[in-house]
């Protein structure tokens, strides 16, 4: 009898011990940097602002839209500090993508129009809220994004000649981002984890003139919804 409670005595220990030193080596307090990769889609939305009429969509406040997809990458750092199992900080990242597709104008397109909508980067800080259990950290987040958009009209039909009869102009468009996640300790400096991001790109404007009509101005507004999953791995300095 006796000498079962000592081995259970020393097991409770042994998990006690075991128990704390996972506590330790799973604290998610400090800085930390690293990088993501994954893919992204793009909803857009294109109206026609222009007063006077459009070369690529004529009169009124056309619309049309565009969805693209690719790949999207890029580097984070941020800082997180743990008050037991809630974790809370802040994360900042900023994303390259080669989002990009050409279609054949709504407008015009029996004249062989182009429309082309394009996402070349994002920057992003967001507040980050989670629970941490064992070496998994789940949580939330939500902040504001910056977004380049770029777009490019051609006419293929009356201008044979590259670079003629083209508008093209890029912005950086601001808008709140949303997103989720899950994080994995898998060493005491590195985690490797999945995110979920929704980003709402307000209105922005792009004008200018059709190369080389100068006399002949065009003016649009665009708004856009992007959708991104990224793998994310982070060395922590804790």
């Amino acid at each position: 009898m006796k000498k079962t409670l000592l081995t259970a005595t020393a097991l409770l220990v042994a998990a006690s011990y075991q128990t704390a030193a996972m506590a330790e080596t799973t604290n998610w307090t400090g800085f930390y940097a690293g990088g993501q990769i994954g893919a992204a889609g793009q909803d857009m939305t294109w109206t026609n602002k222009a007063q006077w009429g459009s070369y690529f969509a004529g009169w009124g406040e056309q619309k049309y839209s565009q969805n693209t997809s690719g790949i999207i990458g890029g580097l984070h750092f941020g800082y997180l500090h743990q008050w037991d199992a809630f974790v809370a900080g802040i994360d900042l990242t900023g994303n390259l993508s080669d989002l990009s597709k050409e279609s054949l104008s709504p407008f015009y397109p029996e004249l062989g129009d182009t429309l082309e909508t394009n996402m070349r980067g994002q920057v992003a800080a967001t507040l980050k809220l989670g629970y941490a259990f064992d070496r998994f950290l789940p949580y939330v987040e939500g902040g504001y994004a910056v977004t380049q958009i770029g777009m490019t009209n051609r006419d293929r039909y009356y201008c044979e000649q590259p670079g003629t009869c083209l508008f093209k102009d890029t912005e950086w468009a601001g808008g709140y981002v949303l997103g989720a996640g899950l994080d994995y300790m898998l060493t005491d400096n590195l985690s490797l984890g999945l995110n979920y991001r929704y980003a709402n790109v307000e209105d922005v404007t792009f004008s200018g003139p059709v190369t080389p009509l100068t006399d002949q101005d065009e003016k649009y507004s665009a708004s856009s919804d992007i959708h991104a999953v990224t793998l994310r791995a982070s060395w922590h300095f804790n």
